[in-house]
Order: structure tokens, then sequence, then C-alpha cells
């Protein structure tokens, strides 16, 4: 594959970030978030709003790094996205018509809008378009592209936040159904622009004891209220409070997770080291492959916690697996 693309100076501010360890996490974190059915106690199904939240922040780094790093024409853009983006995701669509729902709409625009966009996947949904603004923002305002952005989806939350006070009574849990998605759309884009914020400016990644006890504090604390909206229904209503606070904890995971001598330690270790660096790698696809299997109830009927660790097993074999696929597919693309 060609590209006409200029390259300019490197920008270095975001190079010190090595965010496999950070990747492979959040994947696990999103697979967990799915699966109430496989625990004895739902709420141990948790916390997808962490991973999707840091995996959105990621990509967020590095789309705007590699649009800071050289100066690319749409087309050079868009296909590079494309190609690493839709052939696991039209991979993983087709075996899912074909081996578990085998139904499917006749009509066109159903068609178009289930395999390209905004597909069944809501990481697809939000991204795309992200990209597509991301894009243009940067090339008329590379400077502020990010700022700019978020300040938009800051503004669309705060208007579908306002909307959604409506649905929320005494006593209310909070919940996917009781949002808005325009709140959780505009909540992803804000965490995509903080991660193109971060790609102009130095890194601060670099593990200090400090900020590791103050992450642990964090994290009590947004477990506690977490678990305060979501099980018990108390204070739902003030949920992006929960939002900033998953937001600080991304930056502090970016800071102390994307650590390089902290990274080159953790890759190090027996077993988990090498378990988390191909997880990294195979993040997209284990967010696919996992959202088609949940459809088959079998893996749920498994006996606790036996359930989870077979399915997430065939998960990460059937990720490697589509891994090899679209490499295949792009590899060929390029010749």
């Amino acid at each position: 594959m060609s590209s006409q693309t200029t390259h300019a100076m490197p920008d270095k501010a975001s190079q010190a970030y090595v965010t496999t360890v950070a990747l492979g996490l959040a994947a696990w974190l999103i697979f967990n978030s799915h699966l109430e059915a496989f625990y004895p106690i739902p709420w141990l199904a948790a916390d997808g709003l962490l991973g999707n939240t840091l995996f959105f922040v990621i990509s967020g780094l590095g789309i705007f790094s590699s649009l800071n790093q050289r100066r690319q024409n749409f087309w050079a853009y868009a296909s590079r996205r494309f190609w690493r983006l839709y052939p696991a995701v039209l991979i993983a669509l087709a075996f899912q018509m074909l081996f578990i729902s085998r139904s499917y709409s006749a009509d066109p625009m159903e068609i178009l809008g289930m395999l390209f966009w905004p597909t069944r996947f809501t990481y697809v949904a939000i991204i795309v378009p992200m990209y597509l603004l991301a894009f243009a923002s940067h090339r008329f305002w590379p400077k502020y592209a990010a700022p700019f952005l978020g300040s938009l989806c800051l503004l669309v939350y705060g208007l579908a936040y306002g909307h959604s006070m409506e649905s929320f009574h005494t006593d209310t849990k909070l919940s996917i159904g009781t949002l808005l998605p325009l709140v959780s759309y505009a909540y992803f884009g804000f965490a995509f622009c903080l991660g193109g914020m971060l790609a102009s400016r130095h890194s601060v990644a670099g593990f200090r004891w400090p900020w590791f006890w103050l992450a642990v504090l964090m994290t009590t604390l947004y477990v506690g209220i977490k678990y305060a909206m979501v099980v018990r229904g108390i204070g739902a209503i003030a949920y992006p409070v929960l939002h900033f606070l998953v937001l600080l904890l991304c930056l502090l995971a970016l800071k102390l997770l994307c650590a390089p001598d902290l990274v080159a330690r953790v890759l190090n270790w027996p077993l988990v080291g090498p378990f988390l660096a191909k997880s990294g790698s195979l993040s997209l696809e284990i967010y696919l492959v996992h959202a088609v299997l949940l459809e088959i109830a079998v893996f749920a009927a498994i006996a606790f916690p036996l359930n989870i660790l077979f399915f997430a097993l065939v998960t990460f074999l059937l990720a490697m697996v589509l891994q090899r696929l679209t490499k295949f597919l792009q590899g060929h693309f390029e010749k």
C-alpha cells in the first residue's frame, strides 16, 4: 500500500508511553464487564467503564500522535484506520451471522449499518466519527485540534446530561438504560480527545510510589461510589462525578502502567508478562470475539468459576486466530 505522505520531525511527547500492559488490562476489564450471567453475584461483572475509558484515551493518544508526527492526506490516513479496524470487525460479524445468529435483514441500509457503521459494537460506533473529526480538526487547527474537539464533546455531554436527569428518580440505579446513548458517546469522545491532548505534551509516565498509593485511594473511592450508584441506587443522578473519577484514574494509569521501566519489568514476569503482552496486541480482537461469543449460552451454564476461565481461554485463542486472519488480509492489501 503506497501513500503520498510527507514526514515532519517526530514529536517525542508521547513516545515514552508504552501502552502494552494498559491495553491488555483494559481488554480484560471490558471482557469481565459483560459477564453478569457468569457470576453468582452479578455486580462482580466490572469494570467496563474504566476499561472502555482507558481504551479510548489510548486510542486518542495514538491517533493524535500519528497526526502530529506526519502530514498525511485523507486517503492515507483513512485507509490505515480502515485496514486496522474493519477486517477484524467484518470477520467477527461474518462468524456471528454464519454460526450464531444465522439471520439478518435484507434491507440494504440495515446491512450497511450492521457491517460498516455503526455496527453492533459500541467502540466502532464511537471511534469511527472520532477518527474523521480528529483528521478534519487537525488539518485546520493542528495545535488545538484535541482541545477543540474535547470542548465540543463536553458541550454535548452537558446538554445530554441535563436531558437525562428526567430519567432519574429516587433510588434509581445507574445503568446503561437510564442514560441517553449520547451521554456515553460524548463522554468516550472526550476521553479520546483527552488522549489527544496528551499526545502534544511531554510524557509524564514514570512509576512512583506516592502516585501508586494515590491510584489505590482513588480506585477505592471509585469502587465505593460506583457500588452506591449501580447496586444501591444512591446518588445515581450525580454520575458525572463517576466519569470524572474514571478520567483521573486513566491519567494515573498512563503515568504508572505506561512507564517504560515498569512495563519492561512486568513483561519479564513468567506467564503473566507474555500473557499481558499478547493481550495488549489483541485488545481489539478480544473485544470483538467476546462480544460475539456472549450469544452462546453454553459458556454461562458451566459451573462458576470454570465458566469464566473457559470463556476467557476460548476468547483468547479465537482472538489470536482473528488477528492472524486480519494480518493476512492487511499484508495482501499492502502487496
